[in-house]
């Protein structure tokens, strides 16, 4: 099956969802185990979709998603999908999904659950072999459909039906797996000779860069270039990345290419940046210029050409951004620490500066106290419910006692499901705190929200292990 657009329908890399352990069915778990039949290796069941979302659409897009899903499913050659009235008995059962697959003699269980997510729905699904217990697919696809009142470049039912697509590829990869080419992965020549292609187009070549840098190789920090890795991207690789950044009539490609350039550190570069600093139309384009001529402050001419724009370019975005390439690094960290606690400057701003200067070299660099009272400022009084988000996510991860009453407050008081939910996922690390385990105990019960109900019962089992 080829599934469409996988821009439009992101795969959501964030949410921690596992299983809900809902109220017990009598009916259902009084079944004996015992008396299962053979699992149907190329039988799925799929689960009534548990709805993780306070909002009002919340159960009829479930729905809508759970006749998809089946309907789709049914079209796929080989595969048998047990009927709806022998999978809806187990909606709100607390058996497992390895138990359910057994009892109903299937190899394949599939969990689906919709919840809130940023700027619509996410559709998460999870698929358990009931053989083995294997699970695997924790991970969703977010449906841009929250606020109808946002002008989206793609149709909802497009975006709804790319989801489905997705969801549907996942169980028929698992139960009809393809056979893998033994050469998947060209190698560095062939990505090489991809980027030096004229005849391809400027994108088509901008991706062969990106699968040229380091970081795609698995490195920690792309723009780190360790031992000979900065070589792979010099030379003729670096003259011809010049020319794209210098004639590309796409802005896109021009300002990923210099990003792509950073950290190489060839000499030839030097004058395409300075050009591209001076002329360029985009500011966005210039300032990653600028970022990239901070690997080049000893070349000639280039601290004076630095200078020069700081002074006289027309965007504030590229004067900031020359005027922190040219500080040595202890000098940016202060930068970074005096724009963190600076109240007068934006919260999104301060978390950024927050982020990059925990983001050591080598490793994450410890907060000192303002700097945690900075952050846990962004998280309790940013208006942007996302900001509140990625700033708890930060916290949770901080050893220090003093994050935990602000957390447990959160918890309590934050009107966002997703911000509480990502508090409560993140107090299983707290255990050695009495109040956690009071406040997650009561919100397992009274919270309104059945997802964050959900991960303070998973957090409390984690603590209980």
């Amino acid at each position: 099956m080829r599934v469409l657009g996988k821009c439009c329908a992101a795969i959501a890399l964030h949410a921690l969802v596992l299983p809900l352990a809902a109220q017990e069915d009598e009916g259902t778990d009084s079944i004996d185990l015992n008396d299962q039949v053979a699992l149907d290796p190329l039988a799925v069941a799929v689960l009534p979709v548990e709805v993780l979302t306070t909002d009002p659409r919340g159960p009829s897009l479930a729905v809508e998603a759970y006749e998809a899903i089946l309907a789709r499913l049914a079209s796929i050659n080989g595969l048998y999908v047990i009927e709806q009235s022998l999978v809806q008995p187990y909606a709100g059962s607390n058996l497992s999904a390895e138990e359910i697959g057994r009892q109903l003699g299937v190899l394949s269980v599939l969990e689906l659950s919709i919840q809130a997510s940023y700027p619509g729905y996410y559709l998460h699904t999870s698929y358990t072999n009931a053989q083995t217990g294997r699970r695997s697919g924790n991970a969703g696809v977010s449906i841009e459909l929250m606020d109808t009142n946002i002008q989206l470049p793609f149709d909802p039912d497009i975006l709804f039906s790319y989801a489905v697509s997705d969801v549907v590829e996942r169980v028929e990869n698992e139960l009809f797996p393809k056979p893998r080419p033994p050469d998947r992965q060209p190698s560095i020549a062939e990505k090489q000779a991809i980027f030096l292609d004229a005849s391809l187009s400027d994108r088509e070549r901008l991706s062969a860069l990106r699968d040229l840098s380091p970081g795609r190789r698995g490195r920690t920090n792309r723009y780190r270039y360790i031992d000979g890795d900065a070589e792979i991207l010099s030379g003729t690789v670096a003259i011809a990345a010049a020319q794209l950044a210098l004639n590309s009539k796409d802005p896109d490609v021009r300002f990923e290419v210099w990003r792509e350039m950073r950290g190489v550190g060839d000499p030839y570069l030097v004058q395409p940046l300075l050009h591209t600093l001076a002329n360029d139309t985009d500011e966005r384009v210039r300032s990653n210029a600028a970022k990239t001529l901070g690997d080049f402050l000893d070349e000639p001419g280039v601290r004076e050409a630095l200078m020069y724009a700081g002074d006289n370019d027309p965007s504030e975005r590229v004067r900031n951004e020359i005027r922190y390439s040219m500080l040595s690094t202890d000098e940016q960290r202060e930068e970074l620490r005096a724009t963190a606690l600076d109240d007068s400057v934006a919260a999104q701003e301060r978390w950024s500066a927050i982020y990059q200067f925990r983001r050591g070299e080598q490793e994450t660099r410890e907060l000192d106290e303002a700097m945690i009272e900075a952050l846990v400022s962004i998280a309790r009084n940013a208006d942007e419910p996302q900001l509140r988000d990625v700033s708890w996510l930060q916290i949770v991860y901080l050893d220090s006692a003093d994050v935990v009453r602000p957390l447990l407050e959160a918890l309590e008081s934050d009107p966002n499901e997703r911000v509480r939910n990502t508090v409560a996922n993140g107090l299983a690390r707290f255990s050695e705190y009495p109040d956690v385990i009071e406040a997650l105990e009561e919100t397992m019960v009274s919270d309104v929200s059945p997802l964050v109900r959900k991960s303070a019962r998973e957090s409390l089992a984690l603590i209980n292990r």
